[in-house]
């Protein structure tokens, strides 16, 4: 309502998410919770005009921009995020981002491309990250397993062991912080967009702007940026099985403690088609295509033991 502060909003929106299922009738009874949500969060976003954005500070601007991709988020997993809501978010979003651009990297740097660069070092070595692909604005890293993506949520990543490696540590080899400084800032998580666990190998999307940075975030909270992987599981999974809900909790000690499944956590969902099946030395597996709907912290992992089908390789 009017009487709420945009954080109270994200707040609200937040909670009012957690304590829903991803039920059909019980999504219908919140719909007018969720449309005056909206209609707060319309009103906050034309009431922060692009010249705004320039006579703020970094840090409000940056508290702004993370509770209107709070309640994006909360309100794309209700299944209820209109399309007005997203379009208004978007320009405010990257008229921020470009505000924080101003401000913080006033110029933009003149070092070769990444390209270039790693043609002069040669071919990447085995068992580190390498840059798949090098743009204005981004870049694509592909993480080997044992790295941890860094993005100062939780550090060290208990996953990571004594001798884990730091993926912003690449990064920032490839790219001064001065003139990139996004990548230093775990207020916009060293730039990265999303997460893999450690074990885990795949693509990082690295933002090397703020305007990039929330362009990706809203894409990825809005459901317009797919998390698709390949999966090894133990078992045998039933070719019919589409999906797994099932409700994911931080450790007693936030994000520094394993997950877990709970009836306390907050709705998760795994969509998931089954491959193949296959026999390798008497025991039964099968390879999952994966794209998960919510992004809770090891939740294929947790998903998949959960039904009885732990992963044996990510």
């Amino acid at each position: 309502g009017g009487g709420l502060s945009l954080r109270g909003l994200a707040d609200f929106a937040w909670a009012l998410g957690a304590s829903s299922s991803f039920g059909a009738a019980e999504a219908e009874e919140l719909l007018p919770l969720w449309e005056s949500v909206q209609r707060e969060l319309l009103r906050r976003l034309q009431e922060r005009a692009p010249e705004d954005c320039a006579s703020k500070a970094p840090a409000e601007l940056a508290d702004f921009a993370s509770k209107v991709l709070v309640v994006l988020s909360a309100c794309n997993l209700s299944g209820f995020l209109l399309d007005g809501t997203v379009q208004l978010a978007r320009q405010t979003l990257l008229s921020l981002g470009r505000a924080l651009q101003r401000l913080r990297a006033p110029q933009r740097s003149e070092t070769p491309g990444l390209a270039e660069w790693q043609r002069a070092e040669g071919p990447a070595t085995p068992g580190q990250p390498r840059v798949v692909l090098d743009l204005a604005d981004m870049l694509v890293v592909q993480k080997p397993p044992g790295w941890q993506v860094d993005d100062g949520k939780d550090e060290p990543d208990p996953d990571a062991g004594r001798g884990g490696e730091r993926l912003s540590s690449f990064v920032q080899s490839l790219l001064p912080v001065k003139r990139w400084p996004i990548l230093g800032e775990t207020t916009h998580q060293r730039g990265f967009i999303h997460r893999l666990d450690v074990p885990t190998s795949g693509l990082i999307l690295v933002a090397k702007t703020y305007d990039a940075y929330y362009d990706l975030q809203l894409q990825l909270v809005t459901g317009k940026m797919p998390r698709e992987y390949v999966v090894l599981c133990h078992g045998w999974v039933n070719p019919k099985r589409r999906e797994i809900q099932a409700r994911v909790q931080w450790g007693a000690h936030g994000r520094d403690a394993a997950s877990s499944v709970s009836l306390s956590g907050r709705p998760s969902r795994t969509k998931l088609k089954v491959l193949a099946h296959a026999l390798l030395g008497g025991q039964a597996f099968s390879l999952l295509a994966i794209r998960i709907a919510t992004g809770r912290r090891h939740q294929i992992r947790l998903h998949t033991a959960h039904v009885g089908f732990p992963t044996a390789c990510e």
